[in-house]
């Protein structure tokens, strides 16, 4: 019942939706946090992180998804990253035809009461015709400090997508 609608290769443009709801009555979350965009729903699957430090992804279906507020007519979808505590490093270099470049780097480190993620990534393509071609890049970071009273949660992110489009 999620219907995920691709223009472009790589997830460069894309939109989600849930139970034959559109794109804007889904909510897309990460790690909890609303990540739609109030103007438009239009490429609500721009996430300030790369698919490959996904680790898990929790879908809402139907009226129940309305507690996270009223994007959420039709669902919502909540995006996990960088859970897992230790420290771990992973790298990956992809390239291909039409100059396509892509790398990502993500560490996770655990010291005491601090855990900490940060991921890196770069993706771009010439494109194979006029109007084809892309670039993403993505950096987050997430940190969680645990204390007696709670634990403090910060996430940040940034995006920056460029493609062309007829």
């Amino acid at each position: 019942s999620v219907d995920v609608r691709q223009r472009g290769v790589h997830g460069v443009q894309a939109d989600i939706s849930v139970r034959g709801g559109s794109f804007d009555q889904t909510l897309i979350l990460l790690n909890g946090i609303n990540l739609s965009d109030p103007q438009t729903g239009h490429h609500n699957f721009n996430l300030p992180v790369s698919l490959k430090n996904i680790s898990r992804i929790e879908i809402l279906e139907g009226s129940a998804a309305r507690v996270y507020g009223p994007n959420a007519f039709s669902g919502a979808i909540n995006i996990i990253t960088g859970e897992g505590e230790g420290k771990s490093l992973k790298a990956d270099v992809l390239a291909g035809q039409h100059n396509l470049q892509d790398w990502n780097v993500a560490g996770n480190l655990h010291t005491g009461k601090l855990n900490q993620f940060v991921a890196v990534n770069s993706i771009s393509s010439n494109g194979y015709t006029d109007n084809t071609d892309f670039e993403s890049r993505n950096v987050l970071y997430q940190g969680q400090l645990k204390t007696e009273p709670g634990k403090l949660d910060v996430q940040l992110g940034y995006t920056e997508k460029g493609f062309g489009a007829n």
